[in-house]
């Protein structure tokens, strides 16, 4: 019975603090087991969000940042995510998460500056972190 309680009070704060964060996304890891990943840690079973919902918050937040630091770590994450998770373009998933305008915004609004810091950031050649991002988004 304790355990349902704390169930319910963890769930209840956590809708609280994802409204504060204002990061509507996340709320998808609560409501569908599909943009969840579980896992065991601490005696407790963790709720993480999916490769999609991570990617999804981040190309949403890019367009909004105003300090470089952000802006490139955005990047990373994004590139990151294209190359080494299990996201798949042909799965449509990220407009599902995000209207086409905030998809739109991220594109205008990218630039070959922030590409070259990530790829600087990830010791990783900046045509793998510009294509990653053009096959997926771009086409």
């Amino acid at each position: 019975m304790y355990e349902e309680i704390e169930t319910v009070i963890s769930r209840k704060y956590l809708q609280e603090v994802i409204t504060t964060l204002n990061e509507p996304l996340l709320t998808s890891v609560f409501s569908d087991p599909n943009y969840r990943i579980e896992i065991e840690m601490f005696d407790k079973r963790l709720w993480l969000p999916s490769p999609d919902i991570l990617l999804a918050m981040k190309i949403k937040s890019y367009p909004d940042r105003t300090k470089d630091h952000k802006k490139t770590k955005d990047i990373s994450d994004i590139a990151a995510l294209l190359l080494f998770s299990s996201i798949q373009k042909e799965d449509g998933i990220l407009t599902e998460l995000l209207i086409r305008e905030d998809i739109d915004k991220f594109k205008t609004t990218l630039n070959l500056e922030d590409i070259k810091r990530a790829a600087g950031i990830m010791g990783i050649d900046q045509t793998l972190v510009e294509n990653s991002i053009h096959n997926y988004l771009m086409n």
